[in-house]
C-alpha cells in the first residue's frame, strides 16, 4: 500500500495574497529574524532601505512600516512576503548563550546570530518533513543523561555512552551515521561560518550539532574530534556552565569517547615516534595530535616526549595539515528524507511551505548534502523510486 502524505500547505504561503495583506498581518519578530539571517545590523538594514536605525527598531517592535517601505524591506531581506506574516509553530529556539560555540575569539556576535538563524531555517525544514510524514530516529541523549550520577567522572560518562550505543571499546570509523542513528541532527555550515568551527544546542527536544564542514572537509580527523567535542556539550552542559568549565570538559569527553583508556592504552606508543602515531591515527580515526595528547594525559608518554612530538609536528608543517587523513562520510538524514518525498512534492511547494524562495532552498539543501539529482526531480516533479532508507521512514496513514 502506498503511504499517504499530508500535502496541505500553510495558508499564508499563498502567493496570490496582496502585499497589503502581508503587511496587515506582519509579525515584527520576523523582521528581526530575517535581518539576523542576512547578517545585518539595524544600521546596515536602515541604510539599505533608506530609513533611520530607530525606524528599524520600531518595525521590530510592533510599529508597521508604510507599504512602500515594507516592500523595500522584504526585497532587501530576500524572503517571500509570506515569511513575514506566517504564524509558524514555536520551535523553542535556544537563546544565543545556549549555543555551545567552539569558535575563534575573533568571531563577531552578529555572525553567531546569523548562524543561529540559519540553523533555525534548517530546523524548519526538518520540522516540515516530520509534518509531511517522515519519521526520524528518536534522540538517545536524554535517556542516558537520566542515568548519570552526580560527580561521575567524564571518562565514565563517555564509556556509558559508548556502551549504550553499542560501540564497546572499538575504534569509531565514522561519527556521522552514529550520531544520526541516535537522533542527533547535523547542520553543515558554509565557509562564511568558518570561524565558528562547530557548536551544539537543542531546538525543543531535539539535539543539533552545527559544523563548519567546508573548513575541515580535507581534515577528517579534525571533524571527528569536533563532532565528539560537541557531543560532549550535549551530554554534559547547559547554559549554567561557565565557558572556562565547558571547553576542557568537552575536550576530555571527546578524548575519552574516541580513545577509551582500556583498549587505547594497549595501542599507544610509549614515546614520540611519528610513524607509530600515524599507525594509531589510521586505526583509531583520530588526529596525531589528539592521540599524542591522550597518551600524555593517560601517563603513557612523558611531558617531555609530548612536547618534542608537538615541536616535531610543527617543524614538518603537520599542526594544520596532518598526513594520512582517512575517508569520512557525511550526514545523510536529509538526503534520505528528500529521496522519499521527491516524487510527492515539488521544490516550489516545499519552499512555500518553509517560507523560502526556491533558489535559496536549493542552495541550503545542497549544503546539507541532498543530491542535486534529487533536487532536479523535485523541480520536474517526476516519479521517484520507492526505496526506503533504513533510518528514516514514512508514517502509515491511519
Amino acid at each position: 500500500m502506498k503511504h499517504q502524505f499530508n500535502k496541505k500547505l500553510p495558508e499564508s504561503s499563498d502567493d496570490g495574497r496582496t502585499i497589503a495583506y502581508h503587511l496587515n498581518y506582519l509579525m515584527p519578530e520576523k523582521i528581526s529574524f530575517a535581518r539576523e539571517l542576512r547578517g545585518l545590523t539595524k544600521k546596515a538594514l536602515a541604510q539599505k532601505i533608506g530609513v533611520s536605525p530607530s525606524a528599524i527598531t520600531q518595525f521590530e517592535s510592533h510599529v508597521k512600516p508604510n507599504i512602500n517601505t515594507f516592500k523595500k524591506l522584504v526585497e532587501t531581506l530576500e524572503l517571500p512576503f509570506a515569511f513575514f506574516s506566517s504564524k509558524i509553530k514555536s520551535l523553542s529556539a535556544p537563546a544565543i548563550d545556549e549555543f555551545h560555540y567552539r569558535a575563534r575569539a575573533s568571531v563577531s556576535q552578529m555572525m553567531k546570530y546569523k548562524s543561529r538563524r540559519y540553523a533555525e531555517v534548517v530546523v524548519g525544514i526538518y520540522k516540515f518533513l516530520e509534518e509531511f510524514g517522515i519519521e526520524f530516529p528518536t534522540e538517545n541523549v536524554t535517556p542516558l543523561q537520566d542515568s548519570f550520577r552526580d560527580g561521575m567522572p567524564i571518562s565514565h560518562v563517555a564509556n556509558m555512552v559508548r556502551t549504550s550505543w553499542g560501540l564497546k571499546k572499538l575504534p569509531i570509523k565514522d561519527l556521522f551515521p552514529l550520531l544520526e542513528r541516535n537522533g542527533i541532527f547535523i547542520i553543515l555550515l558554509d565557509q562564511e561560518f568558518n570561524d565558528i568551527e562547530a557548536c551544539a544546542t537543542w531546538f525543543g527536544d531535539r539535539p543539533y550539532i552545527m559544523l563548519a564542514y567546508k573548513k575541515f572537509e580535507n581534515s577528517s580527523s579534525r571533524i571527528h574530534f569536533d563532532l565528539s567535542h560537541e557531543l560532549g556539550h550535549l551530554f554534559l552542559h547547559d547554559e549554567s556552565f561557565l565557558e572556562t568549565e565547558k571547553e576542557p570538559q568537552a575536550h576530555e569527553f571527546a578524548s575519552s569517547f574516541l580513545l577509551p583508556e582500556e583498549t587505547y592504552i594497549k595501542d599507544s606508543p610509549r614515546k614520540w615516534n611519528l610513524g607509530s602515531f600515524i599507525d594509531v591515527k589510521e586505526r583509531w580515526h583520530v588526529s596525531i595530535q589528539a592521540a599524542l595528547r591522550r597518551s600524555r594525559d593517560l601517563g603513557i608518554i612523558s611531558d617531555a616526549s609530548y612536547r618534542w612530538g608537538m615541536i616535531d609536528l610543527s617543524k614538518k608543517g603537520y599542526r594544520l595539515h596532518e598526513p594520512r587523513e582517512f575517508p569520512l562520510g557525511q550526514p545523510t538524514l536529509l538526503a534520505k528524507a528528500f529521496d522519499l518525498i521527491k516524487a510527492e512534492i515539488t521544490l516550489e511547494e516545499f519552499a512555500k511551505s518553509v517560507f523560502l524562495h526556491p533558489h535559496e532552498l536549493e542552495q541550503i539543501l545542497l549544503m546539507q548534502k541532498v543530491p542535486l539529482d534529487t533536487i532536479k526531480i523535485m523541480k520536474k516533479n517526476k516519479e521517484g523510486d520507492d526505496t526506503h532508507a533504513n533510518i528514516v521512514k514514512f508514517r502509515k496513514s491511519k
